[in-house]
């Protein structure tokens, strides 16, 4: 038996629960990599009454060993989190930093049937995970958390942002977007403005994330609707506020509230995350 290990702390949102009465559960990791036990921090609560609780492992032979099953225990739980509907936060001691910082929470979640199945049906996906979809599985998580509404919402868009691959554009617009950078090329501007304007001009190249995470959604979400918009159409909507909370601070449209844009969203990214990730 080896001597390395690790301590895992794991943080709900504000009215999120793990619905499970025991004072501890077994979760268990596919390929032989064992099972470990989650626990309240203070053991003299049960694990439904507990928002702080932890998860610790010991007995690896070396800290590259610690490290794979203290990411798959963490992106598992990640995937429960976006599953359920919670917020779950995680901080991994005596590792590289991996914990996010989080404000106290705005929204009630919801409650769940039994966590352990849950991870357990979960926790394989999480050893494939890429860097990219583990950090939408960030944001998910991290919106609970927070407690601005425009900051949840970005968060939120954000996500969905992250997952996307951004594709060339035609071959057309290829053509149109050389023939501008040639123009900068011959024009009399200064040195930094040229550079300037050739790198705008190539990141022309590729299609604007706006459309690519239309596209993906379409693709992934087909005739879903949220709102009583079409997946695609609402998420349009929803960038376009985006923009607005990014650049003015505020939105174009000073009728709208944000908070049923939030729930609805919400729903949206769950069913992309989940459609991507777990293919449900």
């Amino acid at each position: 038996m080896g001597n390395y290990g690790f301590k895992m702390r794991i943080l709900l949102a504000r009215d999120s629960i793990i619905n499970c009465k025991a004072k501890s559960l077994r979760l268990s990791l596919p390929d032989e990599r064992g099972s470990y036990i989650l626990k309240p921090a203070d053991r003299s609560l049960t694990i439904n009454k507990s928002r702080d609780l932890v998860i610790a492992g010991k007995g690896f032979s070396s800290e590259k060993e610690v490290w794979l099953v203290a990411q798959q225990i963490r992106r598992s739980l990640l995937l429960c989190g976006v599953k359920l509907r919670i917020g779950i936060g995680t901080k991994i001691e005596n590792l590289p930093a991996t914990s996010l910082s989080f404000k106290m929470p705005y929204e009630v979640a919801t409650s769940q049937s039994d966590f352990g199945e849950i991870f357990d049906k979960l926790s394989p996906i999480g050893i494939d995970l890429s860097d990219k979809q583990t950090l939408a599985l960030e944001l998910y998580n991290a919106y609970h958390f927070e407690s601005s509404q425009r900051t949840r919402f970005i968060t939120l868009v954000f996500a969905v942002e992250t997952l996307s691959d951004a594709k060339k554009r035609s071959e057309k617009a290829q053509e149109c977007i050389k023939s501008f950078q040639q123009t900068v090329n011959e024009s009399d501007l200064d040195v930094e403005e040229k550079q300037s304007l050739r790198e705008s001009l190539g990141n022309l190249s590729q299609e604007s994330i706006s459309k690519t995470c239309r596209d993906m959604v379409e693709s992934y979400l087909g005739d879903k609707k949220y709102d009583g918009l079409i997946a695609k159409k609402f998420f349009n909507e929803c960038y376009k506020m985006r923009s607005d909370l990014v650049h003015k601070g505020r939105l174009k449209d000073t009728g709208r509230f944000l908070e049923p844009w939030i729930y609805n969203l919400d729903c949206l990214v769950t069913d992309l995350l989940l459609a991507i990730l777990v293919g449900v």
